[in-house]
């Protein structure tokens, strides 16, 4: 068991109404008995419960982030099984095809997996400048969707540029 929750857990098992149970926290987290006081041991002892309770959060944002990356994987695939005049090589979508993959997926795909699906997909340095070198859009089924506007490929190339200043040299 890491650390910090360690400290918490034994805290709350003992009490915190006893002041050896305080100091031999104290005693966890620092390693040396550097809470002669109740004040200072009952202070080391909110530290542990603010440290294990980040602790367990980070744990819990970590672990939500990867069941939405999985979530993201799995609707990618389909989209990809679905409609491979689009997915297969980066071309501008057309505008409100999310509505459209939306009735195209039916049942089993939340509007919120799909929706993040199609943000990992048009964010992609591909896509990005395919719509910045101006390819025309295209529906789900392949068929011509218009030229994208000045506008969407000067905020391609913006994207681009930030893309490739945060790339370590």
């Amino acid at each position: 068991m890491p650390f910090p929750v360690a400290a918490y857990l034994y805290h709350r098992e003992v009490g915190s109404g006893q002041r050896e149970a305080q100091d031999d926290v104290a005693v966890m987290i620092t390693g040396t008995a550097l809470a002669p006081s109740w004040a200072q041991a009952g202070f080391v002892a909110r530290q542990a419960r603010v440290a294990a309770n980040l602790w367990l959060q980070k744990q819990e944002t970590a672990r939500a982030r990867r069941k939405r990356s999985r979530q993201v994987d799995k609707v990618m695939r389909r989209l990809l099984r679905h409609w491979p005049a689009v997915f297969t090589d980066p071309v501008p979508l057309a505008i409100g095809v999310t509505v459209q993959i939306r009735a195209g997926m039916g049942k089993g795909v939340t509007t919120t997996a799909i929706r993040r699906a199609v943000h990992r997909w048009v964010t992609s340095v591909g896509y990005l400048s395919a719509l910045a070198g101006g390819e025309e859009r295209r529906n789900l089924d392949g068929s011509p969707a218009g030229v994208p506007s000045q506008e969407h490929r000067q905020r391609a190339r913006q994207q681009l540029g930030t893309m490739c200043a945060q790339v370590p040299s």
